[in-house]
């Protein structure tokens, strides 16, 4: 046992590491806050390029990369790596801070970089050499690059990017284009183009492309004798044409990169909540084999009074049937007797029945008390002496105007009625603490939910909605003890007999358990419809027999038994469950 134990402890611990981690992983963000990329042309087409990056880490790191597509372009040469004024060391084999590592082929060029950073904010620059950047024609030198490449794998606040050619550019003889998202501007100015996007979603490019005269790049890389200038300016024009319509189609998109993003995280931490409970049930939630299989019976469970039945049922809960319950059995034991002196039937059970009244038997309670359970001595004390002022009779309207003291006496009823099931536990204790981890589990989901919620709007509903269903699913790790689940079963399968409307089929005598039925019904919540049409099926001749406690001196010649003793039923049932502030049989 103490290894199971060790074992599941170890278990719940890896969950709650998991998502733990995944938590972490949701809190800890890096963010580009902006991008000041420098660059010039080289007579032989090819572009240096120097870019500072400032990044902006919640959380610890402790390296980050860079990776750029080389598809019609050169190889990347002069690789230079700056934090501040200090140079970091190309270093292919090692990961410690102030080294980098290059790998390159022909598809791409890839930089990553380490170092230690907590909350803070970081400046790195990079600097590097690309080439076969300028195509070079008989009538223009075409210039097209990515200077952030749809590689970027972070949001950036705000990109700068200046280009500087052999020559001073001016509108005369230079034309440039800037392919971005919204929020960017292009401009000439002290013979340099510039240009700034703001608000850059991840995975999103940001290309410049610039003619000029060919006679600018004095050694090309790439030459190609065509006239190309007309070509060029015609697919600037389309594209231009076909980027407003995408621009103007975004503004209805309901998400954009980043909020989908965060609805793809969420769903995974929702998708980790519900695996992890899964385990945490299939490990302690899965009930116990009990050697019961009857679905329907209409035998009670031996020595089990109303309101224990009623708590072991609703799972170690108690409702107003398990008042209702134990009033009538104690007029069952003639403790109590119930007058129905009311002046015609009631249209509204809770408003109109106020002379129906419980009289208690003195002279038998005299004498017997000393049987009564603590719960069921506090209730006959309770209401002969707080709400009758000690006299022998209270009636339902002095109960529903009990208000508060009704609701503060009931609260400490229940714990004596748990006393007297005594120290057994209705739960399985390992799967207590299993449905606590559980629960543990949903409130991060929803704390990771509330988070998303403030940092990307609504796609963290789908967080926070998952974890207000997982946290009500981890009840269903709970597990009943094999007695209790033995027990619930087979109250249960006397409540189905109810239910399903079995009593039909029996032949009513005076030997019929009909006290059983309405009292256990009452306590396991059987509907009042139910127990309508169960008093209808006793014979006339058989109520007083069946019912000695129940008298009808006002409803025996206006209603037949059963319509009158279904009217009494309904308005305790609802006075008393009003009074104690709870719900009950319906």
């Amino acid at each position: 046992m103490i290894c199971d134990g060790h074992r599941h402890f170890q278990i719940l611990l890896l969950l709650f590491t998991l998502v733990g981690i995944h938590a972490n992983g949701w809190s800890k963000q890096v963010k580009i806050d902006f991008v000041d990329i420098r660059s010039d042309v080289l007579p032989d087409g090819s572009l240096i390029i120097e870019e500072t990056r400032s990044y902006r880490f919640d959380g610890t790191f402790h390296w980050a990369d860079y990776e750029r597509r080389l598809a019609n372009l050169g190889e990347v040469t002069d690789i230079q790596l700056f934090d501040g004024p200090n140079e970091w060391r190309q270093d292919q084999k090692s990961k410690q801070q102030g080294t980098f590592q290059v790998y390159q082929d022909r598809r791409k060029f890839y930089l990553r970089w380490y170092f230690h950073a907590k909350n803070e904010s970081r400046q790195f620059i990079i600097r590097y050499r690309i080439e076969d950047v300028v195509k070079v024609y008989d009538d223009v030198a075409d210039l097209q690059y990515n200077f952030l490449d749809a590689y970027n794998k972070l949001s950036i606040d705000r990109i700068d990017v200046s280009l500087k050619l052999l020559f001073d550019a001016d509108t005369s003889r230079v034309k440039a284009w800037l392919h971005a998202p919204l929020h960017g501007n292009l401009r000439f100015s002290n013979g340099m183009i510039h240009a700034r996007v703001d608000s850059i979603p991840y995975r999103q490019n940001v290309e410049l492309r610039v003619i000029f005269p060919p006679a600018w790049v004095r050694k090309p890389m790439t030459y190609d004798p065509v006239l190309k200038y007309e070509e060029i300016v015609e697919q600037e024009r389309l594209r231009a044409i076909n980027t407003l319509d995408k621009s103007n189609a975004s503004l209805d998109a309901p998400w954009n990169d980043s909020e989908s993003q965060a609805v793809q995280w969420n769903i995974i931490t929702a998708l980790m909540g519900m695996l992890s409970i899964s385990v945490l049930y299939w490990l302690w939630g899965r009930g116990a084999d009990v050697p019961y299989n009857e679905m329907i019976t209409s035998t009670l469970p031996e020595n089990i009074s109303p309101a224990l039945a009623n708590y072991i049922y609703n799972f170690g809960q108690l409702n107003g049937g398990a008042l209702v319950s134990t009033i009538l059995d104690l007029a069952r034991w003639s403790y109590l007797r119930i007058d129905d002196g009311s002046v015609g039937r009631a249209r509204f059970p809770f408003s109109a029945s106020d002379k129906i009244s419980i009289k208690l038997n003195e002279q038998i309670f005299d004498e017997d008390h000393d049987q009564l359970a603590k719960y069921e001595l506090s209730m006959v004390q309770f209401l002969y002496g707080e709400l009758a002022d000690e006299t022998p009779q209270v009636t339902l309207r002095q109960v529903r105007k009990a208000g508060f003291k009704m609701m503060r006496w009931f609260h400490t009823w229940k714990k004596m009625v748990i006393e007297q099931w005594g120290k057994r536990p209705i739960f399985d204790r390992a799967s207590v603490y299993a449905m606590i981890g559980a629960m543990c589990l949903s409130i991060i989901v929803i704390a990771i939910g509330l988070g998303s919620i403030i940092t990307d709007g609504p796609a963290g509903l789908i967080g926070f909605i998952a974890g207000l269903l997982l946290a009500g699913a981890s009840f269903f790790v709970l597990r009943l003890t094999p007695g209790v689940k033995l027990l619930r079963r087979k109250l249960a399968a006397y409540r189905r007999y109810l239910t399903r409307y079995h009593f039909q089929q029996m032949q009513f005598t005076k030997h019929t358990p009909v006290e059983d039925f309405l009292i256990y019904g009452i306590a396991l919540g059987v509907p009042l419809k139910t127990i309508r049409l169960l008093l209808a099926h006793v014979p006339e001749n058989q109520f007083r027999t069946h019912f000695p406690w129940y008298v009808d001196s006002i409803h025996a010649k206006s209603l037949e038994p059963a319509a009158s003793m279904s009217h009494m039923v309904a308005s305790v049932t609802i006075n008393i469950n009003a009074a104690a502030g709870v719900g009950g049989a319906g």
